[in-house]
């Protein structure tokens, strides 16, 4: 693979490999950022334990509550790895792109 910044172009569209991997590799930090906020998250919330107290006001409260804190729990760790999938994929087509121009080059070149 050449290590100089190309453009691929096919039929009027064109992608910027390395602009692409360098955005990849931001998905995938962002994914493991966000995974490290939820584990402090966690726990923190584990360690608070159910705090709210069993009179109305806390069961007021659970009633709104609860059911939003296990969706959270539940979609967080889903959004971390959608994240790290975008950066996976990002990075896979760059270097896909990047083989086929090398073949590319190579064919016509013999």
């Amino acid at each position: 693979m050449t290590a100089v910044a190309t453009l691929v172009r096919v039929s009027g569209y064109w992608i910027d490999g390395p602009q692409v991997k360098a955005g990849a590799k931001s998905y995938t930090d962002l994914g493991n950022q966000l995974h490290q906020v939820l584990q402090k998250l966690v726990d923190g919330l584990g360690a608070e334990g159910h705090c709210q107290g069993g009179d109305q006001y806390g069961k007021a409260f659970d009633k709104n509550y609860l059911e939003q804190k296990l969706n959270a729990l539940e979609f967080m760790p889903q959004m971390c790895d959608g994240l790290k999938d975008i950066g996976s994929g990002l990075d896979e087509m760059a270097s896909t792109s990047a083989r086929g121009e090398d073949a590319n080059d190579q064919k016509f070149q013999t």
